[in-house]
């Protein structure tokens, strides 16, 4: 018998033991199967908080090949990735190490070396504020080929290097070519925008952007889990789930050679480069204290200044609708979406101190998809009617990483999240 197949006996042996101690949640449980079975998802989790609070962790569906999602499982959380790069960027000028509006290239610029030489001369405009705000100058809808993150193959021919493309390398493309609007003038949503803060990150603290985010945002925030994500199914780290497409989605050319065949989440696109716009691996309940470390409410200890949570969350004022890295509106929620091939992943964060994360291990190219997979917490939610008084964070049994099943869920306030992907 495998370690993991021996850990999931035990799993679900403690869950058995706990059960007359917990009682579920069978409305909540019941619209995210609902969800699940509408939209063939094998397999996900979800955390849900109450002021500082985690009050309830759930896991569902299929981690691997017969093996039961858990709360610990990890995921791959696309752009969720961007609000963690935030976090990063404002520790920095709360170190005093950066100010938003620092440019980024040029003489002076914080990246102003030989490698980063650009054409567009606006290009020297940028400000570490364009690039959490997506208003550096860059649209890929607007691109004839798409997205450069997505192009890895194509773009190592082009600088003459092996394949896949670095990040390093994408930016370096990207940089030869003109941008599509001046900088600031308005917003359009960019991967490499966040790409290039992953590079600022690490010019600016001399470590590698990994190892600056788990010392600066994850560890003091009592994270020891989370991992940047590999590119293959045989390099997974452990308690990482399988990522599965859609029964009819063909093939993709390997990012290694661009000619033999692969499932597009192993080697169709490469994540390794993706670091700061959507390289993390987390487990729901690891997301959801990030959340209760930015929250701002006194009751755990913070993770950045009050000043740095407040500007992390100040609207932008040309795009009221997006701030350094979340996605807002004007009832004071804060949120974002994160969508990779086998990937989908949500998590928000509402002003009355409510906070949850859900992630899954599939997806569906339906263009009404993510506006329900917003929709399916309110939903669930409506469904619960009272508080518990456990904090999950601190039980024995989460330490044990067992299936947590707990009470009762606080009624939310019931303003919907808009325009969420």
């Amino acid at each position: 018998m495998s370690v993991r197949i021996l850990l999931c006996y035990v799993c679900t042996f403690f869950s058995f033991a706990s059960a007359r101690a917990q009682v579920v949640l069978p409305g909540l449980d019941k619209e995210v199967q609902r969800f699940m079975k509408r939209w063939e998802i094998p397999g996900g989790s979800l955390a849900l908080v109450k002021d500082g609070q985690l009050l309830y962790t759930k896991a569902y569906g299929q981690a691997d090949n017969d093996i039961p999602t858990q709360p610990y499982h990890l995921f791959r959380i696309a752009s969720l990735s961007k609000p963690i790069t935030a976090m990063a960027i404002l520790k920095l000028q709360e170190q005093g190490k950066l100010k938003l509006n620092d440019k980024v290239f040029g003489p002076k610029g914080i990246l102003n070396t030989a490698e980063y030489t650009f054409t567009d001369k606006r290009v020297k405009d940028i400000t570490v504020r364009h690039l959490l705000q997506h208003r550096g100058g860059w649209n890929r809808d607007t691109n004839i080929n798409g997205d450069p993150m997505f192009n890895p193959v194509y773009i190592a021919h082009l600088m003459g290097v092996p394949a896949p493309a670095s990040a390093k390398t994408i930016i370096r493309y990207v940089l030869k070519k003109q941008l599509d609007f001046s900088p600031g003038k308005r917003f359009a949503y960019s991967n490499i925008g966040y790409t290039v803060l992953g590079r600022v990150i690490e010019q600016l603290s001399g470590l590698s952007y990994e190892q600056y985010v788990q010392e600066n945002i994850l560890q003091p925030a009592g994270i020891t889990d989370m991992r940047l994500a590999h590119n293959y199914y045989n390099d997974r780290i452990p308690d990482e789930v399988k990522y599965y497409e859609e029964a009819d989605t063909p093939p993709m050319p390997d990012i290694k050679d661009g000619q033999h065949l692969v499932s597009w989440p192993y080697g169709g696109f490469n994540i390794e480069a993706m670091d700061a716009h959507g390289g993390w691996l987390a487990s729901a309940p690891d997301l959801a204290k990030l959340l209760v470390a930015i929250d701002g409410l006194g009751n755990k200890p913070d993770i950045l200044s009050p000043a740095e949570i407040a500007q992390m969350f100040k609207p932008d004022r040309q795009n009221r609708t997006y701030a350094l890295g979340w996605m807002v509106n004007r009832y004071g929620s804060a949120w974002h979406t994160g969508s990779l091939p086998g990937s989908s992943t949500l998590m928000a964060r509402l002003p009355d101190g409510a906070a949850w994360v859900i992630l899954f291990n599939g997806r569906h190219d339906s263009p009404i998809y993510f506006s329900d997979l917003d929709a399916l917490m309110w939903r669930a939610l409506h469904r619960v009617r009272n508080l518990p008084s456990q904090d999950l964070f601190n039980s024995p049994i989460l330490a044990h990483k067992t299936l947590i099943e707990n009470d009762e869920i606080p009624a939310l306030n019931d303003s919907p999240i808009e325009d969420n992907y």
